[in-house]
């Protein structure tokens, strides 16, 4: 369970939120992801739904607002057919008329990791589910080996009493049976919170099914009690009736991902009458951090589960005390979320569900092994990650599946103590960028790398959790200027790095940014003074040729234009720095000389340049101009708004 409310004198029961580590005082909010990606699909075909028209799959970079994507996608008629959410994916059709152009812009926009049409796949023997590499808690307590004995069966039934289920998510349909609902007295347990679901996929998520997550025990079915209500909250009467139900309906384990801070009388009858019938029932001893009792874990029989990491410590948040039973993983558990999609989720919910289904291995390869033999099974064949023996904090220790069914056999996993790396690929170093700049991020690790964020001016911007790790970055709401980029890549056991700060030049024009510009007015007519100097940066591959491009510089005004300034090929010329140079007279107005400074940036592939002009009549000039600047066939441009100081034009 996520965390648990503090002690009142209601017998109102609390469940978590299952993302944050706090209980759910009465708020209901969605998943968000915490650890790892989001996959959520809507049913796609490697077809078109009509005939003119083609399937595209488009994945987004990270901080690509939905709004931004619409209006590209529109401009081509396409139409969306689906999302894979935690991939920032969307399934487009496009009509074949438009397709080959469609293609091309969306791939140029810079909106997008990949522009890919669908394809058809065909079943394979390998392990397809996309995020199984990040389950890292499936992992430590050797889920995997574990499987070549058992992964469950329809004689280990695990009942989740929490929200209700999806019975839908691709992830587990087929797996979960007919339950109830005890809130609304009715046959419908289907989860209206998303705590439940999420349970639910880390006991029994299916695998090799090229989707999402696998659980611990997947061929052993999920029995739904709903006892919590869509707040999260829910009776003892309720949590009590629910136990019963799981018992009369074949559950061999009961998972209690929630809990209350009043003893019950009652309620510990419940747990009586199922272990009296062979159950195994596990709850979650909660996350305030303290010693304090939360029951059903404080129950007698009860296995309490406290929570640890992926360095096998406790968590910081996780309950200890004389009722700790055992730990298991709980800190970005990556499951179910209803809908169809997937989340990290962290507490000691997640803890609980993680040891049930590891009781589900267990009494699956075992069916006719007592209730009280399978818990003393696995908390004899336990982990010690605290003191030797049973200890507070970890019970008799974190739980290992492949131990308890084959005891005496210990498979360790050496803690990750390896950050991953991060760089930025793309935009380089000093680079001039405009609109919406794609930013790609290279990140590694020894195991595997579940969410890298990127960090504008020290602030977060966007996270991306799925490789490749791309973002969009829409400058649109930065300042002209200097700008920071820096990302830092997280491993599934909290080790983080954080890349080399690169700065970047932000123009709202087009490759082209004045820094600083002067209008200084004369006392007579031809005596004014005009000063721009910025940089400029050619399309990708091209370099100014000084004895073969002409350059042209135009300054304009809301009135016409204030000078121009054209320069023939071969006659910039190099001077001792290396710089290119020419001067000579604008061709409006007449009169007036103005001089040219380029030079290649000592860093990055763009050129600084310096415009100055004496001697001119600036009729025209105002606080906001254009200035243009022609090389060959490329045109730059910016416009330039400048500050009155005292009579003169400034920038900045």
């Amino acid at each position: 369970m996520a965390a648990r409310p503090r002690p009142n004198q209601s017998s109102d029961w609390h469940v978590p939120c299952p993302l944050c580590s706090e209980m759910a005082r009465g708020h209901n909010h969605s998943l968000r992801v915490l650890v790892g990606g989001a996959l959520l699909l809507a049913a796609t075909s490697a077809t078109a739904t009509a005939t003119d028209s083609t399937r595209v799959l488009l994945r987004s970079r990270a901080g690509l607002s939905s709004s931004r994507r619409a209006r590209l996608l529109a401009h081509y008629g396409a139409r969306i057919r689906g999302h894979i959410v935690g991939l920032d994916t969307s399934v487009v059709d496009i009509p074949q008329p438009a397709l080959r152009s469609a293609l091309a812009a969306l791939r140029r926009s810079g909106a997008f990791i990949s522009v890919e049409e669908d394809h058809v796949a065909h079943a394979t023997a390998l392990p397809t589910d996309p995020l199984a590499y990040a389950q890292w808690g499936a992992i430590q307590i050797n889920t995997f080996e574990s499987w070549t004995l058992t992964r469950g069966s329809i004689a280990s039934v695990v009942a989740v009493l929490d929200t209700g289920v999806d019975a839908a998510h691709p992830d587990l349909l087929g797996h979960v049976l007919n339950g109830y609902d005890l809130v609304n007295d009715d046959t419908d347990a289907s989860d209206d919170n998303g705590h439940g679901t999420a349970m639910a996929g880390i006991i029994a998520a299916q695998p090799d099914n090229g989707i999402g997550v696998t659980g611990i025990a997947p061929d052993s079915p999920v029995l739904p009690v709903k006892v919590l209500g869509a707040d999260g909250s829910g009776s003892y009467s309720a949590i009590t009736q629910g136990i019963a139900y799981a018992v009369d309906h074949g559950a061999r384990v009961i998972n209690m991902s929630l809990g209350g801070s009043d003893a019950s009388p009652a309620l510990q009858s419940a747990v009586d009458y199922a272990r009296a019938h062979d159950v195994v029932v596990v709850a979650a001893a909660g996350n305030y951090g303290t010693a304090d009792p939360l029951y059903p874990a404080a129950c007698d029989g009860v296995v309490a589960v406290s929570a640890s990491d992926a360095r096998d410590r406790r968590a910081v948040f996780s309950n200890y005390g004389a009722d700790v039973s055992l730990a298991a993983p709980g800190v970005g558990i990556l499951t179910t979320v209803p809908g169809g999609g997937y989340a990290g989720v962290t507490g000691t919910s997640p803890a609980a569900a993680v040891a049930s289904g590891a009781f589900a291995l267990l009494l699956g390869a075992n069916p006719s092994m007592p209730a009280t033999a399978a818990v003393a099974r696995m908390t004899a064949n336990a982990v010690d990650i605290a003191t030797a023996g049973w200890d507070p904090y970890a019970g008799f220790g974190r739980v290992d599946a492949y131990a308890a069914l084959v005891p005496g056999t210990v498979i360790r996993h050496a803690p990750d103590l390896t950050p991953p790396t991060a760089d930025i690929l793309n935009p380089a170093k000093d680079s001039l960028v405009s609109g919406l700049v794609p930013v790609d991020v290279s990140a590694s690790d020894n195991a595997s790398v579940v969410r890298v964020d990127l960090e504008v001016d020290r602030h977060f911007y966007a996270s991306a959790t799925v490789a490749p790790f791309g973002f969009a970055w829409d400058t649109a709401g930065f300042t002209a200027g200097s700008h920071r980029l820096r990302a830092t890549a997280y491993d599934a056991a909290g080790n983080h790095t954080t890349s080399t700060e690169i700065r970047v030049d932000v123009t709202p024009g087009i490759g082209l940014l004045v820094k600083r510009g002067m209008v200084r007015f004369g006392r007579t007519v031809g005596s004014d003074y005009l000063s721009v100097s910025g940089i400029f940066q050619l399309p990708a591959g091209l370099d100014l040729d000084p004895a073969n491009d002409a350059v042209t510089i135009d300054v304009s005004g809301p009135q016409g234009m204030v000078f121009s300034m054209p320069v023939a090929a071969a006659t910039l010329a190099p001077d001792r720095s290396g710089a290119m140079r020419v001067t000579g007279l604008a061709a409006i107005p007449t009169n007036g000389g103005v001089s040219v400074r380029i030079a290649k940036a000592r860093s990055g592939s763009g050129y600084t340049f310096t415009v100055s002009g004496r001697g001119l009549n600036l009729t025209n000039v105002a606080a906001t101009m254009n200035l243009q600047i022609a090389i060959g066939s490329n045109l730059l441009s910016q416009a330039v708004l400048f500050r009155d100081v005292h009579g003169r034009l400034m920038l900045p």
